[in-house]
């Protein structure tokens, strides 16, 4: 029971941070959670000695911010490129410690974005961003094609 109340505490605290609220982080959980607020902060000082959260200012002033656990941005040439290559060697290596439903969510829309852009896109080059954090993982392929919209047209 005190286990399941550590992991919400532990979600709630980074669900708030990920809209964006780092300030008055201690007294806002002890609110949420009818808890003391040095209580609270025990909660926020294991998530900043685990790296997931970073301390900003001093005392009552202090914010957090989520930490970018991870982030891999590289370019690379279209031609001859299988989508799968930057899947395996760049980004899966730093989601060891997803759920299996995550990680095959991932790499399905990693790679198909990819394939996309090099087989539809025209582009001699794609780049490929990707950062995670405790909340999110954010995937971007950028390519320098010429839309689909104009393509369609042509």
């Amino acid at each position: 029971m005190l286990q399941q109340r550590s992991v919400e505490i532990r979600r709630y605290i980074i669900e708030h941070l990920q809209r964006g609220d780092g300030s008055d982080l201690a007294v806002v959980v002890a609110g949420r959670f009818k808890i003391s607020r040095q209580a609270a902060g025990r909660h926020i000082a294991k998530l900043v000695a685990e790296g997931v959260l970073q301390p900003r200012g001093k005392t009552r002033s202090k914010t957090y911010n989520l930490v970018t656990l991870f982030k891999v941005a590289k370019e690379y040439s279209t031609e001859g490129l299988e989508e799968h290559i930057p899947w395996m060697t760049e980004v899966r290596p730093c989601l060891t410690d997803m759920p299996e439903n995550v990680m095959q969510i991932c790499s399905y829309v990693f790679t198909e974005i990819l394939n996309n852009a090099i087989d539809h896109s025209a582009s001699t080059k794609v780049r490929i961003t990707c950062t995670m954090n405790a909340a999110t993982i954010n995937i971007q392929i950028m390519d320098q094609g010429v839309g689909i919209f104009k393509k369609i047209k042509e």
